[in-house]
């Protein structure tokens, strides 16, 4: 009882610190990387207007910027409802998609760079949001899929065995004795 009240107290002070500490400075750097990508499109707006139209820099641009206001409630549940949500909601789905598809066809490969780095600093910070949802996981699925591969493989040992085990003589009930008993 003393080691579980020890464990809880050591895992608690584990959280804090990563919750209090460790994923804010997380999240702030990727915040500043936001900034700076926001401000790369902003740049290229005006450097070369030829190679962004109007829509496609304001759906980059509020792409970044929603990014930007949400980033500390991103995580692997929020990704699995909105999946759900976007799904029971079909004319929204099909509003992004032609947004997505605005973006993505865009022909200027800095824009897509923008973009792309975007992408990728959502998932980073959605890990690092649910980085302890995967502890818990690993925590309680690995013991799970430890049992079931111990089961199937008495399972497969009994299936196998089982007909010359009971296959064994009577007078040679010794050796069934000696497996056994060990």
């Amino acid at each position: 009882m003393a080691y579980l009240l020890l464990t809880l107290i050591i895992l608690s002070m584990v959280v804090f610190i990563y919750e209090s500490v460790l994923l804010p400075s997380i999240r702030l750097r990727m915040r500043f990387e936001l900034f700076a990508l926001r401000d790369r499109l902003r740049l290229l707006k005006i450097e070369k207007p030829d190679e962004l139209d109007d829509t496609t820099f304001k759906y980059g641009q509020e792409s970044l910027n929603m990014l930007l206001g949400f980033l500390h409630r991103y995580d692997i549940a929020s990704f699995v409802k909105a999946a759900f949500y976007l799904k029971q909601n079909p004319s929204l789905f099909k509003r992004i998609q032609k947004r997505r598809e605005i973006i993505e066809n865009c022909p200027s490969k800095e824009f897509q760079e923008i973009h792309t780095q975007s992408v990728k600093i959502g998932i980073v910070t959605a890990t690092a949001n649910s980085f302890f949802l995967f502890v818990l996981l690993f925590i309680l699925v690995l013991p799970i899929l430890l049992l079931i591969k111990g089961l199937t493989y008495i399972k497969s040992q009994v299936k196998d065995n089982a007909a010359e085990l009971f296959s064994i003589p009577e007078r040679e009930s010794d050796v069934l004795n000696r497996i056994c008993t060990g």
